[in-house]
């Protein structure tokens, strides 16, 4: 079986999801069909549980027709251990990294995290000042159950020392782009991706956009993401939804009665919360089939719960006050990845 030789390697929410979308149409390229496995992260501490049989299968598709086989796990840029593996496993590998101004890409995977239900953290101001504290957590718990960098929303963003790993042990197999330049002319970036691959570039159809979306708040998509991931286990077991219905309100109580030990639920949440576990319930009631969930093969299908916690529009803007101040911080670092790579970075420094 032939293994993987091209590696999107983050950052997260600088465009690694719309490449993906990009080079799995190519027809010389083979990436996992679904954002359900775009991320495998086997080079990383995320997927302890992942052999490396059961990571191979991932592409077992792949045929002779395709020159690279790829796939797209962010976790590769912020894990200390992962360049080192993805060497190990196949020294000639190509590396893409994307790189995006790093006070946007904190504040975006924040949002990220609160749409997907992985933060509770009700701001970012908030989500900053826990920082603090989670960075001395290196194991998930109930309270952090995502991948560990990903609560670190400022420091995952000190780009140099991520960098620097790759350009150390691949060299020239190492593409760097920039975010800014893929938004504003993605077909210009996907022609520079192909090159670097050395294969042709066929137009790309249409351009492809990951965006953020706004959430009735943050505290109740991480109450939302616990009870979707119960109901899957539940029917998983072999326990029917309509019985399941008849334990979700105990459920999402015992959940609310957990996260009140380190935050507070609003009264506007409480009863928001109240209207959305009766939709829960009534969807649950009306599914068709008893094991509608036993086998996830999309993360639609698997996270299809946590859409009663979005609403139309997309988030606030991020406060000048606090983008200044992150700006600052991030300098020196902007500053060094800059003499690192030659390349020069407009707007993510004052």
């Amino acid at each position: 079986m032939r293994k993987p030789n091209l590696f999107i390697v983050g950052a997260a929410r600088s465009g690694t999801t719309s490449l993906w979308q990009y080079l799995k149409t190519h027809p010389g390229i083979y990436m996992p069909e679904d954002e359900l496995h775009k991320e495998p992260s086997y080079f990383s501490d995320i997927r302890k549980d992942l052999t490396l049989d059961k990571y191979l299968a991932i592409f077992e598709r792949a045929n002779e027709n395709h020159k690279w086989i790829g796939e797209a796990s962010v976790a590769y840029i912020t894990d200390p251990l992962s360049a080192n593996r993805i060497y190990e496993f196949n020294p000639t590998a190509k590396i893409i990294i994307m790189l995006r101004n790093p006070v946007d890409r904190a504040y975006s995977l924040y949002n990220w995290m609160a749409q997907d239900g992985y933060e509770y953290a009700a701001s970012f101001k908030e989500a900053l000042k826990l920082e603090e504290t989670r960075l001395l957590e290196k194991q998930s718990t109930w309270y952090k159950p995502n991948y560990y960098w990903g609560y670190l929303y400022f420091r995952s963003g000190l780009y140099h020392d991520q960098v620097k790993r790759y350009l150390e042990l691949f060299k020239d197999n190492v593409l760097i782009i920039k975010f800014e330049d893929f938004i504003n002319d993605p077909g210009s970036s996907y022609r520079q991706v192909c090159s670097f691959l050395g294969i042709e570039a066929p137009v790309i159809p249409f351009p492809i956009h990951n965006p953020s979306h706004a959430v009735r708040s943050a505290t109740l998509l991480f109450v939302l993401r616990k009870l979707n991931n119960y109901i899957i286990d539940e029917n998983r077991q072999g326990k029917a939804l309509s019985k399941i219905s008849e334990t979700v309100k105990g459920e999402y109580e015992g959940i609310l009665d957990k996260l009140s030990k380190v935050t507070q639920l609003p009264i506007g949440d409480k009863i928001r919360g109240k209207i959305i576990l009766k939709k829960v319930i009534h969807y649950l009631n009306n599914l068709p089939g008893q094991y509608y969930y036993k086998e996830i093969k999309t993360k639609e299908a698997r996270d299809r719960l946590l859409n009663f916690g979005l609403k139309a529009g997309k988030p606030a803007k991020l406060e000048r006050k606090t983008r200044i101040n992150l700006l600052r911080k991030y300098a020196p670092d902007v500053e060094r990845l800059s003499h690192l790579t030659g390349m020069d970075f407009p707007g993510w420094w004052m």
